[in-house]
């Protein structure tokens, strides 16, 4: 068969309406959708041809062999066990006891002096503001990218996020020292719809990128991963970012108005 036959097949269509019914996110449709085309692209066959063993031998090929982590495995069970339990009608006892063991790693949390040093490379000035408001704020990548200029409430230092993780709007707090930085990018940004994507008479830089830092540029401490930040998850209390704001604000001061390089100085008073 060919590649990507998968999507061509009613069971495709009819596990895609039933996620739909179910009221899934888009995403989440698509990963359970994804896990759907790994299994049947293995056996290169139709699901409703595939036996109970096989699904088994399927998992402990994809835990064994391919090496998967148990996050990658609990959406290949949450996918494929929908679609076996609601879209063909199985009752299989697999079905019931497929579980993927949860890692409880703790995170490694950086000091204030290397969040610094991670944002001193961010260039340019663009991605600066777009990652300096994602970190400040506590948001989520993706909530950044569709962040609008309309949700910035300068009056009551708030931004309204629409649809965030479970499709779930909320406020979070806008700090003051965010608040000027925004007005700031914006002299050169006007953009009236997108945030994050200036507009092309403003400034013709491309959107924010997943890693705006070099990765040969930041090298991480001893005992931290050595990977450049990428800000994708949403901060949570053992967060860099939470952490920090408990103990200090930041101030975003321009060290060189030519090159537009920026730094961010921790300081004990609100500026």
């Amino acid at each position: 068969m060919q590649k990507y036959w998968w999507r061509q097949t009613e069971w495709h269509s009819k596990m895609d309406k039933s996620m739909q019914v179910n009221g899934m996110g888009e995403r989440t449709r698509e990963a359970y959708l994804r896990s759907m085309r790994q299994l049947v692209e293995h056996y290169d066959r139709t699901p409703d041809h595939i036996t109970e063993d096989e699904l088994l031998d399927y998992f402990i090929h994809r835990q064994n062999v391919t090496g998967w982590s148990p996050a990658t495995m609990r959406i290949c069970y949450s996918g494929v066990k929908f679609f076996f339990k609601h879209v063909l009608k199985r009752d299989w006892h697999l079905l019931t006891i497929a579980q993927a063991r949860r890692e409880r790693r703790l995170p490694a949390v950086l000091s204030r002096d290397e969040v610094k040093k991670v944002f001193s490379l961010v260039r340019p000035f663009h991605n600066y503001a777009c990652l300096a408001t994602v970190y400040s704020c506590g948001l989520r990548l993706q909530e950044g990218l569709y962040l609008e200029v309309s949700d910035i409430d300068g009056l009551r230092k708030m931004i309204h996020i629409h649809r965030g993780k479970g499709a779930k709007d909320r406020y979070v707090p806008l700090p003051e020292s965010t608040y000027a930085l925004l007005r700031r990018y914006w002299r050169t940004h006007r953009n009236p719809d997108s945030f994050s994507q200036p507009s092309a008479e403003a400034d013709k830089m491309d959107r924010l990128p997943q890693s705006p830092c070099p990765s040969k540029a930041y090298k991480a401490p001893s005992g931290k991963q050595n990977t450049s930040p990428t800000l994708k998850r949403k901060a949570s209390p053992s967060t860099p970012c939470a952490t920090h704001m408990l103990l200090t604000c930041w101030e975003p001061v321009s060290t060189s108005a030519s090159s537009k390089k920026i730094s961010v100085i921790p300081t004990s008073k609100p500026p």
